[in-house]
């Protein structure tokens, strides 16, 4: 009777124990996963932090390069916003440029203004170090080259004149930007967790941009958009999303048809205190009207506009005038 009795308490005292020790796991572990969940959610604060002074900065600090470091995470970027482990952050109108998704502990970022022709708004471009960006164009495309120099250098980027001369760097993630050339995949880029390109036919004013993807190591067009201005090309550039790009474009349209108005009413006050002077509002009506909405035909209308509206203000300028802008 005795040792069956000893038999039961070691067994209810075994039992006991794992089930204290179970609790105690659980405990723990409840403990470590809002410790994690708690580290987690202040990083992500951080990384929202300096996001949010790039955005503040961007209104003021025009043709610097910025190198933020932040805890190492992935960034989701969409239009108008972007998600940090699925927390979504809305960025209103920001005119920002960016890859769908920036993976890392850097950021970089620059600021370019853009004006047709007055200053409109500043647009905003972000990038990584992990992304190589290689530009393809022959050798006297004074245009591309042009572009080519308006990446700052801090940002990795490469110029060939074709597609089967670049050289592999081990990439994680490469954009080819192709001028006025059919993309093309070479064996050195198979390897490659990510590559995207961009197709541009056009000029300094204005042109369009093709966004292409990667499909069975080949590239697939995946729609077209249309550029105003070297800034905006740029913005192509940065951009690996036509959805992101065209969002970016729309506020940028925005900001400039709220400049407009303000131009408007500052010509219709020069007019009547300076009669001698030959203003008139219909050029900047041209480029109010057509910033109503981001569309090819659109961009045509305020490219002709801005350019008699700059041929305007040296006349006025030659005559004395005070100018329209």
């Amino acid at each position: 009777m005795h040792s069956k009795k000893g038999v039961v308490e070691i067994q209810f005292n075994w039992i006991f124990a794992i089930i204290a020790g179970a609790i105690i796991i659980i405990l723990f572990t409840t403990i470590i996963l809002k410790q994690k969940e708690s580290s987690e959610t202040a990083a992500n604060l951080m990384i929202i932090k300096n996001l949010d002074v790039i955005w503040s900065g961007s209104e003021t600090t025009i043709g610097t390069v910025n190198i933020i470091k932040i805890p190492k995470t992935k960034i989701e970027f969409r239009c108008n916003g972007y998600s940090i482990w699925n927390s979504p952050k809305q960025l209103n109108t920001m005119n920002v440029f960016v890859p769908s998704v920036l993976d890392g502990d850097r950021i970089i970022s620059t600021t370019l203004g853009w004006g047709i022709p007055y200053r409109a708004t500043n647009l905003v471009y972000l990038t990584n170090p992990k992304i190589r960006y290689i530009f393809i164009a022959e050798d006297d495309n004074e245009f591309a080259n042009k572009i080519y120099d308006m990446v700052p250098d801090e940002i990795r980027k490469n110029k060939y004149t074709s597609a089967a001369l670049i050289k592999d760097e081990n990439d994680d993630e490469v954009r080819i930007v192709f001028f006025d050339q059919e993309p093309a995949v070479t064996n050195n880029l198979k390897g490659i967790k990510k590559v995207t390109a961009l197709k541009i036919v056009g000029d300094k004013d204005k042109g369009t941009v093709e966004f292409f993807g990667l499909v069975n190591d080949i590239f697939v067009s995946k729609e077209t958009s249309y550029y105003i201005k070297e800034e905006t090309l740029l913005g192509a550039i940065f951009t690996d999303d036509k959805e992101i790009y065209d969002c970016a474009m729309k506020s940028a349209f925005k900001k400039l048809n709220i400049v407009s108005q303000v131009y408007e009413g500052r010509v219709n006050e020069l007019t009547a205190i300076k009669p001698n002077c030959i203003y008139g509002t219909s050029q900047i009506r041209s480029i109010l009207d057509a910033s109503e909405e981001f569309s090819k035909s659109n961009i045509d209308i305020i490219d002709i506009a801005a350019k008699n509206l700059e041929e305007q203000n040296k006349n006025l300028q030659k005559k004395s005038c005070p100018l329209i802008y």
